[in-house]
């Protein structure tokens, strides 16, 4: 499955679920959010002292391994919703990334 393939299953599958019906669509800046907002739980996941990448909890996938899948979920969500070709532009970025330099000029983070 190709990039642009798993955004538009993404994209289907929330549609399915209610995500997209009339009034439920959130604002570019609210969906975004969304995405920081499973990058936190990704974070508090890693912090726990018996941190694991996953693990299943009463049937459920847990850890912040799933925690940063929701956060591609989201995203790719929202590229196909927004019509967004990400997967060239990943590789399009991946390229220009090369000619950047040692640490992008050596910097720390």
């Amino acid at each position: 499955m190709t990039i642009k393939e798993l955004a538009n299953k993404c994209h289907a599958d929330a549609k399915s679920l209610g995500w997209y019906d009339d009034g439920k669509t959130k604002s570019d800046l609210e969906t975004l959010m969304m995405v920081v907002t499973e990058v936190s739980e990704a974070v508090d996941e890693i912090r726990k002292p018996d941190a694991k990448v996953r693990y299943i909890k009463n049937g459920k996938p847990e850890g912040y391994g799933v925690e940063i899948a929701d956060t591609i979920i989201r995203l790719l969500d929202y590229c196909s919703y927004k019509d967004i070709n990400i997967e060239s532009i990943i590789l399009e970025k991946l390229k220009y990334n090369l000619t950047r330099g040692y640490r992008h000029g050596d910097k720390k983070f």
